[in-house]
């Protein structure tokens, strides 16, 4: 409730940081909800969410279709930053260390991992 508190009443920056900016800690000691502003519902649109929700009482979301959607699309979200330097530090590895000299080896060799990753790897939502 503090969140849509938040959204409703604390007024953000109009053009934010492309980058977030954080003391670790902040993250440590601070509640979710105090890193909202107004402009964080700016957001919704960008995950295909509906933002009707924030206009209703929080005790009923659970029994809402729009509520229940966005809850499993974030749910679902991957942390793309995190997966794309993990992705770029394997491939900066094999070349480093000789693994692979051909770039046919090299794609060869991201498919591999990427298939593996898709079988064999669960997510943290997962397990």
């Amino acid at each position: 409730m503090e969140m849509v508190h938040r959204i409703s009443t604390v007024k953000g920056l109009k053009e934010p940081s492309p980058r977030l900016h954080l003391n670790p800690e902040d993250v440590v000691s601070k509640d979710l909800s105090e890193f909202s502003t107004n402009t964080t519902k700016n957001l919704l649109p960008h995950l295909d969410i509906d933002s009707s929700v924030l206009g209703t009482d929080p005790v009923t979301w659970a029994t809402t279709e729009a509520y229940t959607r966005g809850k499993e699309r974030v749910i679902k979200l991957l942390v793309t930053n995190n997966v794309a330097e993990r992705g770029v530090a394997a491939i900066q590895e094999f070349t480093k260390k000789g693994k692979t000299k051909q770039e046919d080896q090299l794609q060869a060799m991201i498919q591999i991992v990427e298939e593996h990753r898709r079988n064999y790897t669960k997510t943290a939502n997962e397990q």
